[in-house]
């Protein structure tokens, strides 16, 4: 495997060591169908088909300079609280209940972001962690400019959609790992150590 291919297994590997975390915070067992690739940042369409979208982002500390943005679809978010979380939350619009509905999307985002994090560190033998996740409500249409925007202190990234289904609930979570490309040579130092 290239260093490429390296990296997306790391990220899909993150994603398959938070299912456990994701299943108990959800209370709902699921399987992850599908974890593919595609590139989000090379025009301005939006991949994500809806008015809203809740996107979390978390910056990697220490030794990796790298982002970790998860993207969810407004219908998604309200799959999620509407299965997940007490009607009296889920479907009332009082700051208290919004602020839980917003830390609990921060909660699904730390268990994938700090996953995926630890799968690099434990690779790399490197010291690194997940900032405090942030939360922002994005318009679709906005989305292709905030991410060309963010992506200018970097110059790699890994775009990967997921599939979440179970009997009670489907959602399918974007994610997106923006990098500097010294991380690919890191990762191909470390293939080149394992290979010999």
């Amino acid at each position: 495997m290239n260093e490429i291919d390296i990296t997306t297994s790391l990220v899909r590997d993150g994603f398959l060591a938070a299912k456990t975390s994701l299943e108990f915070l959800l209370k709902t067992p699921f399987k992850i169908e599908s974890i593919t690739g595609d590139d989000i940042l090379t025009d301005n369409r939006t991949v994500i088909n809806c008015e809203e979208i809740f996107l979390l982002k978390t910056i990697a500390q220490g030794e990796l300079h790298a982002t970790c943005y998860l993207l969810f679809s407004d219908q998604d978010v309200t799959k999620i609280m509407e299965t997940c979380l007490p009607e009296s939350i889920s479907n009332t619009n009082s700051n208290d209940a919004v602020q839980i509905r917003n830390e609990f999307l921060k909660e699904i985002d730390n268990i994938i972001s700090a996953s995926i994090i630890t799968e690099f560190a434990n690779y790399l033998d490197v010291f690194t962690y997940g900032d405090v996740p942030s939360l922002e409500i994005v318009n679709s249409n906005a989305l292709s400019s905030y991410l060309q925007t963010e992506s200018k202190q970097f110059d790699s990234a890994l775009y990967l959609r997921a599939i979440f289904h179970g009997p009670e609930l489907e959602v399918s979570p974007h994610f997106i790992w923006m990098f500097q490309s010294k991380l690919l040579g890191m990762i191909n130092k470390t293939a080149d150590g394992i290979n010999k």
